[in-house]
């Protein structure tokens, strides 16, 4: 029986994506969990009611079964301009070689972004995420086209 789709999904979604969107990329042909399959095989202790999972790393030991290796990184929160643009860089780097799942909170101003341009959260936002933990939503980024991320202007 299927279960509704709800927004504490998003995480399986993306993993199902990513997965499937590796194998392709690589050529390979073999099972793709679905995002139920997910939900089921990763231990529902590191599952938050209603926000999804709690850490990528618990669905790590899960995707032994389907692929050599998952990969988390993890950007430490701190104040550094310098420290979240050279994440920013890695990121940009890993997905131009397989695609790639990212993990963004939804702090208040974040609801009425209409998506266009580059979202920055507000002074306000940066504050309250010392104090409170905000739902997060996961975006799938594949980087296929990318040769040279400073040509585009990412860097």
């Amino acid at each position: 029986m299927l279960r509704g789709v709800v927004t504490s999904d998003c995480w399986a979604i993306g993993l199902n994506r990513g997965h499937s969107a590796s194998f392709k990329q690589a050529g390979i042909v073999g099972p793709i969990p679905t995002s139920d399959e997910f939900v089921e095989g990763v231990d529902a202790s590191f599952q938050v009611s209603g926000e999804g999972i709690c850490s990528f790393k618990h669905a790590a030991t899960f995707m032994q079964n389907y692929c050599k290796e998952m990969i988390v990184y993890i950007r430490l929160r701190s104040e550094g301009v310098a420290l979240f643009e050279d994440f920013e860089r890695t990121l940009i780097d890993i997905s131009s070689e397989v695609p790639v799942m990212v993990t963004v909170e939804c702090v208040p101003s974040f609801q009425s972004f209409n998506g266009q341009g580059i979202y920055r959260p507000n002074d306000i936002d940066c504050y309250l995420r010392t104090f409170e933990k905000f739902p997060i939503h996961c975006l799938f980024l594949t980087g296929s086209d990318i040769v040279n991320f400073n040509k585009y202007g990412l860097y």
